[in-house]
């Protein structure tokens, strides 16, 4: 049985600098190549605030949105507010890139919240 396809928004860079296309072209053929359906694709300028209209605006045309790949952690808090203020935020994945220090706060705000912690391996002390 095959599965669902997953409908998803993906934030990118500006195309003019090199390695912005490259990771806008490299994560466009890696999803689409896993069966994904790629419903929105537009530039945010690695910007929160941008990315977050754009996000409403995007929520607006499609509604079944289950995912979200941002090409870098700012887009992708703003993709999340947008997400918060829809009340979907359960209901979509956000996927950021770079582990800036906001994007990580975020993600541990949101595992204290709902009764997660981050319990520390030996790796960590190497």
């Amino acid at each position: 049985m095959m599965a669902q396809p997953v409908n998803l928004n993906r934030f990118r860079k500006m195309k003019a600098r090199a390695a912005g296309k490259a990771r806008a072209d490299g994560a466009k053929k890696g999803l689409t190549d896993c069966g994904l359906n790629v419903v929105a694709e537009q530039p945010a300028d690695w910007d929160t605030a941008k990315a977050q209209g754009v996000m409403e605006n995007i929520l607006t045309g499609n509604p079944n949105l289950k995912a979200v790949f941002a090409s870098n952690d700012n887009m992708a808090l703003g993709a999340v507010e947008a997400l918060k203020s829809a009340g979907m935020l359960d209901q979509v994945m956000v996927v950021g890139f770079d582990a800036n220090p906001n994007a990580a706060a975020s993600i541990l705000f949101f595992l204290d919240r709902h009764g997660y912690s981050i319990v520390p391996t030996d790796e960590d002390h190497e």
